[in-house]
């Protein structure tokens, strides 16, 4: 691997580890799964808000799943890089209906 190659793995790392930390600024709630939570298999992420629960899963940097759920029922989706996942999420609407549906 080259030095060039490297310097983007590091920096792409970086820039996946402050998109997982504006999550935590934007009240979810970070739980490792796992044996040993100093070095988990897997990251959850949790904001409950409501009846709204966002949830993401992040199974390394660059896969990651989420959903939104209003009254259980799921109302957004996304999956990919842990780093486009996070911004997504953080996309979502604040308010929704009643119904779950976006407002306009």
């Amino acid at each position: 691997m080259s030095s060039d190659d490297v310097q983007k793995a590091e920096q792409e790392h970086i820039n996946t580890m402050v998109a997982l930390q504006q999550l935590l600024r934007n009240g979810f709630i970070a739980v490792p799964y796992g044996d040993n939570p100093t070095q988990p298999e897997e990251l959850g992420f949790v904001r409950l808000r409501w009846d709204i629960q966002d949830l993401i899963r992040v199974y390394g940097a660059d896969q990651a799943s989420a959903v939104r759920l209003v009254g259980g029922q799921p109302k957004e989706r996304t999956e990919g890089h842990a780093r486009d996942v996070a911004k997504e999420v953080l996309g979502w609407p604040q308010i929704v209906s009643a119904s779950g549906d976006r407002l306009s």
